[in-house]
């Protein structure tokens, strides 16, 4: 009956009008579905805001407070320029970070952040294996739990050596901008933003191809999320990798999680296709909710799931997962180095875990990540007590270039080739310092980094 009265309706409309409403339709499915103006998905519970009234806590429309929250937080990136970090002008920002005085005439950052090697020892690896590990906490590194995870403690133990970190960013496209890019960002989305960044000369990229080398990026997920395929061109990238071309090569569409396809596929797809002389950035997915690996289907090793219910019951998925991808992971570089005994080795986690088993807000285990170097061939010695993700491409360079190379680089070696007395220094991190022996929530030399870094990327390296 409902039909038939609308079906007695006589509406009237041109093409014009037709087309009007389809694209207005499309407008606000776009917004009630997806939540933001893409086709692609966004997590928008980090922008939820909570109210003090109980009631409107619960029954506000979800849609809209998100789509208002996150209308907000892009509307407050957008508008980000230098006076938006508080510490005066670039040239008293610049002054005071790098303690030039008399601040007077035009400064070169890059005259700042200028490195020379002066290890008298290196190596040519034929390739280099960057691995960036999805939400990989340094907690796991912990003593108490070496029996859990012992392949990664006994490989940082007994072959490769390890350094703990703060993180430059608390989520994965901010660490790889940090990482890919080699300065501490803040809230602007470089990658996006790709084709007005004006300075990269302090990335590792820039650096690596100097040095003789391919730089390639392979992702578990879509390999041009977040334009990452759009700014790696453009700082000199050759080759990109992502989740179609995995599943394209094992001719395999059950090998995808939520985020992309499973860290042991993506590893293995990896092993099959590096060419020497390569520099390879391997950014990996399923350490992430929904924790949605089926543990059912991994046959090669079995998980100790009553050790984890012995540890705890509220991240029981969480700890399963962390065991299984440190177990893939090391399995994976052992086998490559014995195949490829001349291949530089590099683990690090993208950003804390956000969450630990203990629920502490203790500011390093909430915002460190592990960083481990291994070689095969030579022994690599740790020469800072606490490292950060600026360090390093820095500490790639200083193993892999003759005496006297000269780069420009915000971070600090902090291995080497060379047996050194180990340095306790200052680290900057995400909102959080390592200073005199302490960590500490962030202060005004963390955010000058962050201003400067943004002057940097944006405006280049000169300062008037």
């Amino acid at each position: 009956m409902f039909y038939k009265q609308i079906d007695k309706i006589n509406i009237k409309a041109s093409k014009l009008k037709t087309c009007i409403l389809c694209l207005v339709f499309m407008f606000c499915m776009l917004i009630t579905i997806n939540q933001q103006f893409s086709y692609r998905a966004r997590s928008l519970l980090p922008l939820m805001p909570n109210f003090d009234n109980h009631v409107l806590n619960v029954a506000t429309f979800g849609h809209l407070v998100n789509f208002y929250s996150t209308l907000k937080e892009e509307y407050k990136a957008s508008k980000v320029d230098f006076k938006s970090f508080n510490v005066g002008t670039p040239k008293e920002a610049a002054c005071e970070f790098f303690n030039v005085s008399p601040c007077e005439g035009k400064i070169n950052l890059y005259d700042y952040i200028k490195h020379t090697k002066t290890d008298k020892k290196m190596i040519k690896p034929k390739k280099i294996y960057y691995i960036i590990s999805e939400s990989l906490s340094n907690w796991v590194m912990e003593e108490r739990f070496k029996e859990l995870f012992s392949d990664i403690h006994n490989f940082a133990k007994y072959k490769a050596t390890y350094i703990p970190a703060i993180h430059n960013a608390p989520g994965t496209i901010r660490s790889l901008e940090a990482q890919f890019l080699g300065v501490q960002i803040d809230n602007y989305e470089i990658f996006k933003n790709y084709s007005k960044v004006k300075s990269y000369k302090q990335s590792l990229t820039h650096t690596a191809k100097d040095l003789g080398y391919d730089v390639s990026f392979y992702f578990g997920g879509s390999k041009n999320w977040a334009k990452t395929m759009d700014m790696g061109i453009k700082m000199g990238m050759s080759k990109f990798y992502g989740e179609s071309d995995v599943v394209n090569y094992f001719n395999n569409k059950d090998i995808s999680g939520a985020w992309g396809v499973f860290d042991n596929y993506l590893l293995d797809f990896i092993y099959d296709n590096v060419d020497d002389n390569s520099l390879n950035i391997i950014m990996t997915t399923t350490n992430h909710p929904p924790y949605d690996l089926s543990f059912t289907k991994q046959t090669k090793f079995i998980i100790p799931f009553d050790k984890v219910n012995n540890l705890t019951n509220k991240y029981q998925n969480q700890i399963s997962t962390v065991y299984w991808y440190q177990k893939t992971l090391i399995n994976w570089i052992e086998k490559t180095a014995q195949n490829e005994p001349d291949s530089l080795f590099i683990i690090t986690g993208d950003h804390n875990g956000r969450y630990n088993i203990d629920d502490s807000n203790d500011l390093f285990i909430t915002n460190s990540v592990p960083v481990i170097f291994y070689y095969p061939k030579a022994k690599i010695y740790p020469t800072c007590k606490i490292t950060n993700h600026l360090d390093i491409s820095a500490s790639i360079i200083n193993l892999i270039a003759l005496n006297g190379y000269e780069y420009v680089n915000f971070g600090n070696p902090c291995f080497s080739l060379e047996e050194k007395e180990i340095k306790d220094e200052n680290k900057i991190g995400y909102n959080i310092e390592y200073i005199n022996g302490k960590f500490v929530s962030v202060d005004k030399r963390t955010q000058l980094a962050k201003a400067l870094s943004w002057y940097l990327v944006y405006k280049g390296n000169i300062v008037e």
